[in-house]
C-alpha cells in the first residue's frame, strides 16, 4: 500500500482552493512569524464484518491484524497509540506528531491504512456511522527549525507562553467558522449533541472545544476536540492555523477556562454562514473566490 500526496495545477498555476495548498499556505504564513507547527490527528473508526455471523473480533486479534499490516506498509508514520474501545469493534489511533503539512498527509494515509488493514481480514473500516466518530487535531507551536517548543512559560500563571495564549484565543474567536470543517456533512450535524458544540477551552477537559494539555518541556499541546471522522484534515489544519495566527497578530486575550466565548452554529447552514462572515478565515481560503462557491455547492450533496 502506498500513499502519495499531490496538488493539482491548472494551466501551470496551482489550484488555490485545493485543501492541501490552502493548508500549506497557512503554514507558510506561520513560518513568516518565526514559528513552525508540530501536530498529529487522533482518529476513530468502526469495523463492520463483510461476513455474516462474525460481527465481533477479540481485541488481541484486531490489534495483531493491524500491526501486521502496518509492518508491511513500510511504516510511513509512527503509531503512538492504538486502542480498541469498550464498544465492540470501535477503534482509535494516534500517530506521533510531525512538523508541517506531513501531519495532514499522515492523517489521510492513516485512513487509507485502516481501510486496507480491515479489508485484509474481511472487514470494513468506516467513519460513517450512526454516532459521530471523532477526529481530534493535536498541535503545538515550535521554533522555525522545530527544535524548541514555544508553548510553555513556567513564570506564567497558566504555564503558557504569551504566543500560545494569543494562539488559543484566536482559535476560540473563530470557532463558529471552524466548525464548518469539523462537521462538514449534514449527517454529522444530525448526529451531534449540540450541547457538546461550544466555544470554550479547558485543561484536560474532554467537554471543551479546545483542550489544553500541560506537560513537561516540549509536551504541552492544544487539541481541537470537536472534529468528526468525516472532516478533511487539510481544511481543519488550515482553519485552525489561520485562526491562531489572527490571535497572535491581534494579541487577543485568552478568556478564563470554561468561559463560553461565542455563540456556535447549530446547523451546517449556520456554520457555512459563519465561515462566509469570517473575513480572516475567508481570506485564508483564497479569499473565497473559488473555495466558497464550492463549499456552498457541496451543501446540495451532503
Amino acid at each position: 500500500m502506498a500513499y502519495v500526496p499531490a496538488e493539482p495545477f491548472v494551466d501551470g498555476s496551482p489550484l488555490t482552493s485545493y485543501p492541501r495548498f490552502v493548508a500549506r499556505k497557512q503554514l507558510s504564513r506561520l513560518a513568516e512569524l518565526g514559528f513552525s507547527l508540530k501536530s498529529s490527528f487522533h482518529l476513530e473508526f468502526f469495523l463492520k464484518s463483510k461476513k455474516a455471523g462474525t460481527e465481533y473480533i477479540k481485541r488481541e486479534t484486531l490489534i495483531g491484524h493491524f500491526f501486521d499490516v502496518l509492518e508491511r506498509t513500510g511504516k510511513d508514520f509512527e503509531v503512538e497509540t492504538f486502542h480498541v474501545g469498550t464498544m465492540a469493534n470501535r477503534m482509535d489511533g494516534t500517530f506521533k506528531e510531525v512538523l508541517g503539512i506531513k501531519s495532514a498527509d499522515y492523517a489521510q494515509h492513516f485512513k487509507t491504512f485502516m481501510r486496507e488493514a480491515a479489508d485484509s481480514f474481511l472487514h470494513e473500516a468506516s467513519v460513517l456511522e450512526k454516532a459521530n466518530l471523532s477526529l481530534y487535531f493535536r498541535h503545538s507551536l515550535w521554533d522555525i527549525k522545530g527544535k524548541k517548543c514555544l508553548m510553555g512559560d513556567p513564570d506564567s500563571p497558566l504555564g503558557l507562553s504569551v504566543a500560545a495564549q494569543h494562539w488559543m484565543a484566536g482559535i476560540l474567536e473563530h470557532m463558529p467558522a471552524i466548525v464548518r470543517f469539523t462537521h462538514p456533512t449534514q449527517s454529522s450535524w444530525d448526529q451531534v449533541e449540540h450541547e457538546q458544540l461550544n466555544c470554550r477551552w479547558g485543561t484536560d477537559s474532554a467537554g471543551s472545544s479546545v483542550r489544553l494539555h500541560r506537560g513537561e518541556e516540549g509536551k504541552t499541546f492544544v487539541e481541537t476536540r470537536q472534529g468528526t471522522g468525516r472532516c478533511n484534515p487539510y481544511l481543519l489544519m488550515a482553519a485552525v492555523v489561520a485562526a491562531g495566527i489572527d490571535g497572535m497578530e491581534k494579541k487577543l486575550p485568552l478568556s478564563e477556562a470554561g468561559t463560553e466565548n461565542k455563540k456556535r452554529p447549530t446547523t451546517i447552514a449556520e456554520a457555512t454562514e459563519a465561515f462566509e462572515a469570517d473575513e480572516v478565515l475567508l481570506a485564508a481560503f483564497d479569499g473565497g473566490k473559488e473555495f466558497l462557491p464550492l463549499l456552498k455547492t457541496s451543501l446540495t450533496f451532503l
